[in-house]
């Protein structure tokens, strides 16, 4: 996998990503992810 492929995996995991806060106890948004399959395709996602 190439520098290129990985940069484009962490830009989109990082615009997907939004820290909130769910309570004063309890956030969510801070974990984000993307994953690229062998088809090519890209999903990405938040911990929440």
């Amino acid at each position: 996998m190439s520098e290129t492929t990985w940069q484009e995996l962490y830009n989109r995991a990082k615009a997907v990503q939004e820290r909130r806060d769910i309570s004063p106890f309890i956030q969510a948004g801070q974990v984000a992810s993307a994953i690229l399959t062998d088809k090519g395709n890209v999903y990405v996602g938040v911990c929440v």
